[in-house]
């Protein structure tokens, strides 16, 4: 199943909508899975005040979503195995054994090698990250439910057109209203 930039959109955006009521009753995943783990945080790591993938929840939420879509499971599983393959003919390791410029090389040739898998575990890894209500936090991010107004606009401001207003006209007249 290929997923379009559109479906993924139209499911982020949907996901975005149930994350902030579901999120915080998921329960913790019970099983542990140390490839796609070191996969997520390579893809988003730690850094500048922000968590890893697997810090802010990201983990959890894909292990939810593998286990009730059994399509993204598949697609998934496509991807580490894919990356099991890469690690094993590159350094004779498992993936989740690499060191950590290793993890890179491998995910860059798989990037190389199955650009559209890539993508997939790429997306599906952003998508765990950034529809967790403290991400939305650290970024600045409010969430507006569609039943609630959302935030009220600043009044506009007049006086930022004046610089234009002041501009010569770059048009020609219509000679009918000229007279």
């Amino acid at each position: 199943m290929k997923t379009t930039r559109r479906d993924f959109i139209a499911q982020t955006a949907a996901a975005g909508v149930v994350a902030a009521t579901l999120v915080p009753e998921i329960a913790p995943a019970s099983s542990s899975n140390p490839a796609l783990e070191k996969a997520m945080d390579a893809i988003i790591p730690a850094g500048d005040g922000m968590p890893s993938a697997t810090e802010a929840g990201g983990f959890r939420y894909l292990t939810q979503l593998i286990s009730r879509e059994p399509a993204i499971a598949a697609s998934i599983e496509r991807c580490l195995a894919a990356l099991q393959r890469i690690s094993s003919a590159g350094w004779s390791k498992p993936f989740a054994e690499l060191a950590p410029d290793d993890v890179t090389a491998s995910l860059t040739r798989f990037e190389a090698q199955q650009p559209d898998d890539f993508a997939l575990l790429r997306n599906y890894v952003y998508e765990s990250y950034y529809t967790q209500p403290a991400i939305w936090k650290l970024i600045g991010y409010e969430f507006y439910s569609t039943d609630h107004p959302g935030p009220h606009m600043q009044p506009f401001d007049d006086s930022v057109l004046g610089q234009v207003r002041a501009m010569p006209k770059h048009y020609r007249e219509d000679e009918r209203e000229n007279g």
